[in-house]
């Protein structure tokens, strides 16, 4: 599949993106971890996230926040970050992508499931969502499908709070524990190119 580096503008800032199409039918959009902390498109996590999407035959859309890389502005402590993801997925749109699945990782799942009402997409997939850091609300009152991914030593996403989140989504369709796992997922990346695969083949 040919990526294509893509810019998307916005009435605020214009951001880089990375563009790989696959099925018109159904697109995801792939939200990176905290701008302030390293977190971009460039992630490791983010990269298999993508490569298992577009072996399952979706199109792709990553994208870098406000501040991060070569998107213009700077960082807005959510509310921005909003309306840049509500932005591309106005891009999927304009390709003609008709499904649209949100999945952030970290930051980026934070962001996700905050947008939920507003964007309204088929899917929701959240992997390790910083449960240490905010709550998950709008998760357990959706009927949006969701999946979630999380690793048993990630410290920012306490397994005895994921499992409390896993057992309150209603709409929950898989979930997957990576044994040994930090926040980081090093070494597992081929594994959770795989999960993803799976759930969306």
């Amino acid at each position: 599949m040919r990526e294509e580096r893509i810019r998307i503008r916005t009435q605020d800032v214009e951001l880089e993106g990375l563009w790989t199409p696959g099925s018109l039918e159904r697109g995801v959009v792939v939200a990176h971890p905290h701008p302030l902390y390293g977190g971009s498109m460039d992630n490791n996590v983010v990269a298999a996230l993508a490569s298992g999407f577009q072996s399952a035959g979706l199109s792709t859309l990553l994208f870098n926040f406000r501040g991060v890389g070569s998107s213009t502005g700077s960082y807005d402590y959510g509310k921005g970050e909003r309306r840049d993801l509500e932005a591309a997925c106005r891009f999927l749109s304009a390709r003609g992508v008709g499904r649209k699945v949100l999945c952030g990782y970290s930051f980026g799942a934070w962001i996700a499931a905050a947008s939920l009402e507003d964007i309204q997409p088929e899917g929701l997939v959240l992997v390790s969502p910083p449960l240490s850091v905010w709550d998950f609300l709008e998760v357990a009152n959706t009927d949006v499908p969701v999946w979630v991914i999380g690793g048993d030593r990630d410290s920012f996403c306490p397994l005895p709070k994921l499992e409390s989140l896993l057992q309150g989504i209603s709409s929950l369709q898989g979930s997957r524990v990576f044994t040994g796992a930090d926040h980081f997922y090093a070494g597992c990346e081929l594994e959770l190119q795989d999960v993803v695969e799976k759930w969306f083949r």
